[in-house]
């Protein structure tokens, strides 16, 4: 079976990070075929890869803050994070599709 794992970034972040680096290490070392993907790359291990281009690392930081957007005008937003998916991920999709993973972990 082979695993694709999808985060923000890859070693260095909150609890989300360390628990899904978690999971690739220790489904990797039962034999498992694991990578993830992510936004942010921060560490050098090879089962992790991010947006190739600088294009697409620019449009992906655009989208999250594009996201943000229409929270602004909820008045009752508390200033936890939340993404309202406004902008559609085509990047994503295309990179999850473009991969021989059974399954995906979002």
């Amino acid at each position: 079976m082979k695993i694709l794992f999808v985060n923000l970034q890859d070693v260095f972040g909150g609890g989300s990070t360390r628990a899904c680096y978690r999971l690739l290490e220790a489904l990797n070392n039962i034999g498992v075929e694991t990578t993830m993907f992510v936004q942010k790359k921060t560490g050098n291990d090879p089962r992790v890869f991010s947006l190739g281009s600088k294009k697409d690392k620019g449009l992906a930081i655009l989208k999250t803050h594009l996201d943000t957007m229409p929270l602004y005008f909820y008045p009752k937003r508390t200033s936890n994070f939340f993404s309202s998916n406004y902008v559609p991920s085509g990047t994503l999709i295309k990179t999850i599709n473009s991969t021989d993973a059974d399954l995906v972990h979002l």
